[in-house]
């Protein structure tokens, strides 16, 4: 069987591996691959490759950039709407 968590996630699960594989997948910007290589009796063997790619922004990564900028907007307009209402507030009663 094959686990491969980084920190506290799973990212990659696969039961009953009794051949080669190969399993890629991204961390933040960075893509990973781990091999599971079959050797003789078998025993298997692994590698991890590092492949940096910064070039590529991850679909999610817009999405929670997208969000962040939303809840932004939100939260200056409705300060700019409690300092009006303030305002407002202010002169009427004086």
């Amino acid at each position: 069987h094959v686990l491969i968590y980084c920190n506290t996630s799973i990212v990659k699960i696969d039961f009953g591996v009794f051949v080669t594989k190969y399993y890629a997948f991204m961390i933040d910007d960075d893509l990973f691959e781990v091999s599971v290589i079959k050797k003789a009796h078998n025993t298997f063997d692994y590698q991890l490759r590092h492949q940096v790619t910064t070039a590529i922004i991850p679909p999610y990564r817009i999405v929670v950039d997208t969000e962040r900028k939303a809840k932004k907007i939100i939260f200056i307009s409705l300060g700019f709407i409690a300092l009006l209402l303030a305002g407002i507030g202010l002169y009427f009663i004086i």
